[in-house]
């Protein structure tokens, strides 16, 4: 990502979202497809407050 201008801070999203889909896999070719990343990061399952509003992150 960060080969392809994207800011650092969205570039450690998409690397943590690459390893998160790759250790769900058996074998050495675990890696993920960008378009696979993509459909991972665009599902918004952060949880929600009482209120229902979605909680941010905090870094």
């Amino acid at each position: 990502a960060l080969s392809r201008g994207v800011p650092p801070f969205e570039a450690a999203g998409y690397a943590n979202a690459a390893a998160a889909l790759s250790v769900t896999r058996h074998g050495g070719s675990s890696a993920p497809t960008d378009q696979e990343i993509q459909t991972f990061l665009s599902h918004d399952d952060r949880p929600t407050t009482a209120h229902g509003r979605k909680q941010e992150a905090h870094f």
